[in-house]
């Protein structure tokens, strides 16, 4: 059985989660202890203010919307441009991995784009991951045309696998198939 929380350390809690000055860790003491306990229109409200500051602070607190499934291409897009790799390469981890809303049309397939044409291969294997997982069918010729000349093994391997969720599948593969599934037989 796990013990309740008492009165003082929920009064800190709700302090912290009103107050805090990092929006994860607002994101976060809020995920693991109001979510099920709170009325649903307290709830929207928190996740609300929460979401606007993590969006207000510059760069956007990306753990935070992350946490709060708020992530949307519009908060990665200022990090894929940074200047900074390391901030680049979290945001097209997240837009790979974890960007929670669905997002169609010409800018993600844009961004996509240029990550495949990054030259960095951690960056390039994202944009594969993101080809893949959100079923960019239109960037499939430049996944296989990279992968004629790509030289890194892990951005091979992706694009590999990329291929392979929208190849045809193989008959021989196919339990049901065999002599006796011959019409006519």
């Amino acid at each position: 059985m796990v013990p309740a929380v008492g009165l003082d350390a929920r009064t800190a809690l709700d302090r912290a989660v009103d107050s805090d000055e990092e929006p994860v860790v607002r994101a976060g003491i809020w995920n693991l202890c109001h979510d099920r306990e709170s009325g649903p229109r307290r709830r929207a409200e928190a996740t609300d203010e929460i979401v606007a500051h993590a969006r207000s602070r510059v760069p956007a607190d990306l753990r935070a919307l992350r946490l709060l499934n708020r992530l949307t291409l519009d908060d990665l897009l200022p990090e894929l441009t940074a200047d900074s790799l390391e901030r680049r390469r979290m945001a097209a981890h997240l837009l790979a991995w974890e960007l929670t809303t669905p997002t169609l049309g010409d800018l993600l397939i844009d961004t996509v784009r240029h990550l495949l044409a990054d030259p960095d291969p951690l960056l390039r294997s994202h944009g594969i991951v993101t080809v893949g997982r959100s079923q960019l069918t239109a960037l499939l010729p430049e996944v296989e045309a990279m992968l004629a000349d790509e030289a890194d093994a892990w951005v091979r391997s992706w694009g590999q696998w990329c291929l392979s969720r929208f190849a045809p599948p193989d008959p021989a593969d196919d339990p049901w198939a065999g002599p006796w599934a011959t019409p006519g037989s």
